[in-house]
């Protein structure tokens, strides 16, 4: 029965996000670290194999499944799923070692097949190179007693434990049995026993009586109980809680809100002027561009100077310097007109800035220098005007929550009061005083369901009906104690006076009131049944003591079959290969050793390489000789990177090898060398070579 992966899809597994392929015979996967190779590796482990948790994986990632290719069939496997292939192997009677994943696995370079030093012992030897495991197998159900016992003439001779106690046991409970039936025939008798009988009656009748009462009792109890309940349902704490929350957040956005209003205040007061600054800013601007007009006593004089000069030239008769003189002296004058004109349209403008300087200085207690310095101080209100306007907003919002809260709360209260009204100074009060309610309901429930519990009475047995009597809890102990002490008087008497029976019940498991016959005849079946285990029980031992013997026979034929497996052909063959001088392997006492033509070196002590190399020997001649014409897969995580260069290249052509007989191998690796010599050597195969390059 061949298993090859015909089709693997993982997503989300690690730094994978979503992988698809169909492998082919030969696949060789590359990828650096952190790339997701070992998380693939683990995801085929744990979907294909039983014994994954053997391997030390890290947390399971991601999701996916393995579809395996069976004669035709197709088979879906994934880390999830309850059937493995192990499963299927061991359905058909093929037989299987311990593990199926640690023959068809190599994991970052783990060739071991066994967790033992050296990989390998002599029990792993058994599984794949001898029958000697179905040996172990059946000797393990024969116990170390009966192996070391003697047999003669009917006789078993060995040491008291395990099979042969339990036989002398039983041999001694024959006699036991024996020695009551001659005891049978003694006398007994049972006068003051009769009494102790009649008075544990009666005694037993008031106790049921009063047991009546105290389950009549249980019952008024629970009717209370009920009551109270149904009361404290009334109470809605979700209600309370919720108002009690809410009267909290009340306060605190009242506190917040005086809180707000003092800002509000406070930036108020420092921006009091400020639309009154702005505004004289802006004046004061107007009136700089409107500068004042100056009369100069210039334009007099020059005036003076035309006329003058026109009166010379008239006087010489130079006309033109006459008219020049005249024409000068006329804009002098128009000039020094318009200019007085404009100084009586300005002075309304200064007698206000007057008064705009003295309401300054009647406002802040101080001269206003300049322009400048207004500027500035209308930049320092500028922040505390914007602040009052923000906080006026938050006030205004804040007092229409608070609002919306008060009647959200009033509602609430509502809903739970049948008053009207209840002032909101009083809704804290109405809450503290309805969970006091609750608590003293609760309390009083409480100490009800403690006077239950102590009567210690099942609800299934309540009783309803008032009973003659009421239960008295001291009374009621106080028979109790009585009949216990009847009991044990009663119980001392039938020892002294049927201890026999008593003897024989013991060993029939009977009651003491069973009957005599049938106590008896119990005793004469158990009789029987010891007759017929001591008869089993040393058959038993003879026949698996003579079962020991041939098999200890059998195991040293079983260890030259397994000196012979180790030596076969198939064993050999890789081991050289691989490691390049070591031919053959030899087996001494239950320790492994390789040797060449001259030397002989214990596995355990080879290099950490060496001993790979030879381990991954034994996987190989292990896995052509358990399933011959039945080849599978391999799954190898860098199971060469620490051989040398020269010896890779026999690994990578004996990898090969099993491909084209029929094995699947996958190669994972991160190595480039190991790449790029498997991607060479994979060539031969044509289209069943595929390389996988990860990331």
């Amino acid at each position: 029965m061949a298993f090859h992966l015909s089709d693997i899809r993982v997503q989300q597994l690690g730094p994978i996000s979503q992988l698809q392929w169909q492998p082919k015979q030969f696949n060789l996967i590359y990828g650096h670290n952190e790339k997701g190779k070992t998380h693939l590796v683990e995801f085929l482990i744990r979907s294909l194999f039983r014994k994954s948790k053997a391997w030390q994986l890290r947390s399971q990632t991601g999701q996916g499944r393995v579809l395996v290719q069976r004669e035709g069939e197709i088979l879906q496997f994934s880390p999830t799923s309850q059937t493995k292939l192990e499963d299927l192997w061991e359905s058909e009677g093929k037989g299987l070692p311990p593990d199926l994943s640690r023959l068809l696995v190599v994991k970052g370079a783990e060739v071991e097949l066994a967790g033992v030093p050296a990989g390998i012992d002599k029990a792993v030897l058994k599984r794949f190179l001898s029958n000697q495991e179905v040996l172990d197998e059946i000797g393990s159900n024969i116990s170390p007693t009966i192996q070391a016992a003697q047999i003669g003439e009917g006789v078993v001779i060995g040491p008291n434990r395990g099979e042969l106690k339990n036989r002398e046991e039983i041999q001694k409970l024959m006699k036991r049995l024996d020695e009551l039936f001659l005891q049978i025939d003694k006398g007994y008798s049972g006068g003051k026993r009769a009494r102790l009988a009649e008075k544990k009656k009666q005694i037993q009748l008031k106790v049921e009586e009063l047991e009546k009462a105290k389950a009549h009792q249980a019952y008024r109890l629970q009717q209370q109980i009920d009551g109270l309940e149904n009361q404290k349902r009334l109470i809605d704490l979700n209600k309370l809680r919720y108002i009690r929350e809410k009267l909290s957040a009340l306060n605190q956005k009242q506190d917040e809100l005086q809180r707000r209003k003092k800002q509000q205040l406070k930036a108020e007061e420092d921006s009091l002027h400020f639309e009154w600054l702005k505004q004289v800013l802006e004046f004061g601007k107007t009136r700089i561009t409107d500068r004042p007009v100056q009369i100069h006593p210039w334009f007099f004089i020059g005036a003076g100077a035309a006329c003058l000069g026109a009166m010379g030239a008239f006087y010489l008769k130079i006309l033109w310097g006459t008219a020049l003189g005249v024409a000068l002296a006329i804009i002098l004058l128009i000039l020094q007109i318009l200019l007085l004109r404009k100084q009586v349209s300005q002075k309304p403008k200064a007698d206000e800035w007057e008064a705009i300087l003295s309401d300054y200085r009647e406002r802040f207690g101080t001269e206003l220098k300049n322009l400048a310095d207004l500027e500035s101080q209308i930049a320092e209100m500028s922040e505390s005007h914007s602040l009052q306007r923000v906080l006026q907003k938050q006030v205004e919002e804040g007092e229409a929550q608070l609002q919306q809260l008060r009647n959200t709360l009033a509602n609430k209260i509502m809903s739970m009061t049948r008053e009207d009204f209840i002032p909101p100074d009083g809704w804290m009060a109405f809450v503290l005083k309805q969970e006091e309610a609750y608590q003293t309901l609760d309390d009083k429930q409480r100490q009800t369901e403690q006077a239950l519990a102590r009567l210690d009475v099942q609800e299934s047995g309540y009783l309803e009906e008032p009973q003659k009597v009421d239960y008295q809890s001291d009374m009621y102990h106080s028979l109790k104690k009585e009949l216990e002490r009847t009991e044990l008087d009663l119980v001392d008497e039938e020892n002294k006076l049927n201890k026999l029976k008593e003897f024989i019940t013991k060993e029939t498991g009977d009651s003491s009131q069973t009957d005599w016959d049938v106590v008896i005849e119990h005793l004469r079946d158990k009789r029987e049944r010891v007759v017929q285990d001591y008869k089993q029980c040393t058959a038993e031992i003879i026949g698996k003591k003579m079962v020991f013997d041939v098999l200890d026979q059998l195991r040293k034929d079983e260890d030259e079959k397994i000196v012979r497996g180790l030596q076969t052909k198939g064993v050999t063959e890789p081991l050289l290969k691989l490691t390049g001088h070591y031919s053959q392997f030899e087996l001494s006492d239950d320790q492994l050793f390789v040797s060449d033509s001259i030397q002989t070196f214990a596995l355990s002590e080879l290099s950490s390489g060496a001993r790979e190399q030879a381990l991954l020997a034994l996987r190989m001649g292990f896995s052509a000789r358990l399933f011959k014409d039945e080849p599978l897969f391999l799954i190898l995580d860098d199971a060469f990177q620490y051989s040398d260069w020269q010896r890779r290249e026999g690994l990578a052509e004996k990898i090969v090898e099993l491909a084209v007989s029929g094995w699947q191998i996958f190669y994972f690796t991160m190595d480039d060398h190991i790449r790029d010599l498997l991607q060479e050597k994979g060539q031969t195969l044509k289209d069943q070579f595929m390389y996988q390059a990860l990331g």
